[in-house]
């Protein structure tokens, strides 16, 4: 947050996230990749930057169109592909602050499948193949915020 006041893209991104997935954590680091809040505060800080009244009223607006939507058509709710990749990539940031590795893994896994990278492959254990293994997604597959019109 740029002086104290969130700017419209940081709203836009945690609004987005959370009437997707639901959580106020995840779409926390969603709006603020960079923050470098341990777990416990970042609970307290996505607690109180969803009481903002401009972040309220942007998340009742999509969770109206969200509604909206939904009613108009008769197939079931289904998640996007993107919402799943940032759900999934939420459950890797929370496991990794939490030190709950298990739910991490399997949320990784998961990613995996989805992005059809699940083919095994054998590694050399020791030697030079110790590297520390980064997963990188393309950032293509997430939301990229725009400031509102």
């Amino acid at each position: 947050m740029s002086q104290g006041r969130p700017t419209p893209t940081e709203i836009e991104a945690y609004a987005r996230a959370f009437v997707t997935g639901g959580k106020k954590a995840p779409a926390f680091r969603v709006a603020f990749p960079d923050s470098k809040a341990k777990q416990d505060n970042t609970h307290k800080l996505a607690s109180k930057f969803s009481k903002l009244i401009e972040v309220q009223s942007r998340v009742g607006e999509l969770q109206a169109e969200a509604k909206k939507k939904a009613e108009k058509t008769d197939e079931p709710f289904t998640f996007s592909f993107e919402a799943k990749v940032r759900y999934l990539v939420g459950i890797m940031a929370d496991a990794k602050h939490s030190g709950k590795l298990s739910a991490g893994v399997a949320a990784c896994k998961e990613l995996n499948l989805m992005l059809g990278d699940h083919a095994a492959i054998k590694h050399q254990i020791g030697g030079d193949d110790t590297a520390p293994i980064r997963v990188e997604v393309k950032e293509d597959f997430f939301y990229q915020p725009q400031a509102p019109e």
